[in-house]
């Protein structure tokens, strides 16, 4: 065999060799890739910035994948975090907010002394507050104006914190001559609901007056008919005690002669308040016989005032 031959011979084993391997890994490579286990390529083996966004499948990398800590704020670009990417219950410190430009005594641009307390007055503190009830609250359906109290008649109109539900209410009772019960043995005559004294001397006559306790009384007066210019009636108030006897607290007469009935009265009463526990009250009236129905008695009035609940 001679040289030729030999090279020949080489050549063409080194060809087919070179076949043989590469269809071994034709076959082989891809029976490798799926024999290598997982995580087998790891961070280290990436060179720095060679992953890009659009090297990642959406949703390939999991919450579970990423270390605590690992994403910082430096790794997230401004504007990317949204109101919706952020869980009800994430529990962010207040620390973590920046607060430049915030303030937390503003409420629709409004500060705190711009609200009433819940104990408030609507009196004086909160008078104004550079609002006009009729534009900015019409929406409401009504006119502060005109349906309801101003402020100034507000604080006149209503009631203190520190009110009282009770009034003063104003009465009148009447003692008709009827009433009258004859003093001693003075004799006086009933007719047509007045009365007149009988016999030559005066006649004197009383009646009870029963008002409620603590009852304040302004003003006496009674019906009279005075036709005599020598001789007149009276009408005399007292209390009655153990202690004072007979107290006269008020007293009128019929000083004007008139052949007509008339009113007469007296607003000056010394111890005007009702006081049951301890006085009893009555109205004692002064007739003369000697005129006979010329000097007449009518019904008596006191006028008296009382706090009603």
């Amino acid at each position: 065999m001679n040289r030729q031959t030999v090279k020949r011979l080489i050549t063409k084993g080194i060809m087919t060799y070179v076949a043989v391997f590469s269809l071994v890994l034709m076959v082989a490579m891809p029976a490798v890739a799926l024999i290598a286990s997982r995580n087998s390529v790891n961070s280290r083996a990436i060179i720095n910035g060679q992953v890009k966004a659009d090297d990642i499948a959406k949703g390939a990398i999991r919450r579970g994948k990423i270390a605590n800590g690992a994403v910082r704020g430096r790794h997230i670009k401004d504007g990317t975090i949204v109101n919706a990417d952020i869980a009800s219950d994430a529990n962010i410190s207040a620390s973590k907010i920046n607060r430049i430009g915030l303030n937390a005594d503003l409420l629709d641009g409004s500060h705190a002394s711009a609200f009433a307390s819940s104990t408030h007055s609507h009196d004086t503190s909160y008078s104004t507050s550079s609002h006009d009830h009729d534009t900015e609250y019409s929406a409401i359906g009504h006119n502060h104006n005109t349906d309801y109290y101003t402020k100034a008649q507000s604080n006149t109109n209503y009631a203190a914190a520190s009110h009282s539900h009770e009034t003063t209410k104003t009465e009148i009772l009447a003692i008709p001559a009827s009433a009258l019960s004859k003093r001693g043995n003075y004799d006086f005559y009933l007719e047509d609901g007045w009365a007149y004294g009988i016999g030559s001397s005066p006649t004197y006559a009383d009646a009870p007056v029963m008002l409620p306790d603590g009852a304040v009384m302004t003003k006496m007066e009674y019906d009279s008919y005075d036709n005599d210019g020598t001789y007149e009636s009276r009408a005399m108030l007292y209390r009655w005690s153990p202690a004072s006897a007979n107290e006269p607290i008020s007293t009128v007469y019929s000083n004007t002669v008139t052949p007509t009935w008339q009113t007469v009265e007296a607003t000056s009463i010394a111890s005007p308040i009702i006081d049951n526990t301890q006085y009893g009250y009555f109205v004692q009236m002064r007739m003369y016989g000697i005129s006979g129905n010329n000097i007449r008695v009518g019904t008596v009035r006191i006028t008296y005032e009382y706090v009603s609940p």
